[in-house]
């Protein structure tokens, strides 16, 4: 089996072709399904019973018969004089890579707005510091079957989102509501005891989120789970009661992308939501925590009623 990227150097005719990445695997994760597409790319994903890896080729040629001369020169023995390889047939899969390229992405995050242009598979975008632009931030853009942004590099850049009043001059729009609520989520930790001003302002920003989010299960989980660590604070929260309820009755009556029923639950606060039959006689909740530091449980039962 291949076991390093020279090998590959080996098999590949540098002049033709590059390889782009190369990843040993371990041996749970040696399975890569095929990607079948009908659109032409010169950009290729292989696995071999070790290891997967991309190629460009710079070379024009029919897509098919491209993949049946990769698989020939895969196939050579390799013997460097110590190690001797040869691959079988069943050893290889390949598959083309349609999506070649990290389209542009605006990210807010504690340390200010990064704009990430788009970026080819491989390549790593480069962005300049919100608050120190001698300072740069970067983020790689993973060549795969289903490529994709990775996680920025944020290190080198100072927070220009430090405290809780900064949020004032954060504006919520529906593409940066989960930077937003991780905003929110890093802030509070630092945090035992909110202030009047303070609460007034995270709970303005999680009323704007609700407002213009589409509130999925995963959302709508992180928005309970702030709510639960201002429940938990020793915050003065009777000024901000109904708002507090207000917010966990919006997250159940918007929330989507469940079947029946979804429940949510938190240290301090949990919501069942249950879409209702046309038809019913009663509806019945109940939320039960009898240890201590233990989550809340939900349970729920729905009566129908049928008319014949």
């Amino acid at each position: 089996m291949l076991t390093s990227s020279s090998q590959l150097n080996y098999s590949l005719p540098a002049n033709l072709m590059t390889v782009l990445e190369f990843q040993l695997l371990p041996k749970a994760q040696r399975y890569l399904p095929k990607l079948q597409s009908n659109p032409p790319t010169s950009v290729f994903a292989y696995r071999t019973a070790s290891c997967v890896f991309q190629v460009h080729v710079r070379m024009q040629s029919d897509v098919q018969d491209m993949e049946e001369k990769i698989r020939h020169l895969l196939l050579r023995p390799y013997n460097n004089g110590s190690i001797s390889i040869h691959l079988e047939e069943e050893d290889i899969e390949i598959s083309r890579i349609l999506l070649i390229k990290c389209s542009a992405e605006t990210h807010h995050t504690l340390k200010g707005l990064f704009e990430w242009t788009e970026v080819s598979g491989g390549k790593t975008a480069v962005h300049t510091c919100p608050k120190n632009p001698d300072h740069h931030a970067t983020r790689h853009c993973k060549l795969s079957l289903s490529t994709h942004w990775m996680a920025p590099e944020l290190e080198d850049c100072a927070p220009v989102v430090e405290t809780i009043p900064d949020l004032q001059y954060v504006e919520v729009t529906a593409d940066n509501t989960l930077d937003v609520v991780e905003m929110i989520e890093a802030l509070l930790k630092n945090h035992s005891t909110l202030s009047y001003q303070d609460l007034a302002t995270v709970l303005d920003k999680l009323e704007g989120i609700i407002s213009v989010s589409v509130v999925t299960p995963d959302l709508g989980q992180a928005l309970l789970n702030i709510i639960s660590d201002i429940l938990k604070s020793d915050s003065d929260l009777v000024p901000f009661t109904n708002d507090i309820s207000n917010i966990i009755e919006a997250v159940g009556d918007r929330m989507v992308g469940y079947e029946g029923s979804s429940t949510l639950v938190a240290p301090a606060v949990a919501i069942a939501v249950v879409d209702v039959p046309g038809q019913f006689n009663s509806l019945t909740f109940g939320v039960a925590s009898n240890r201590t530091g233990k989550k809340p449980e939900v349970c729920k039962r729905v009566t129908n009623i049928f008319t014949v």
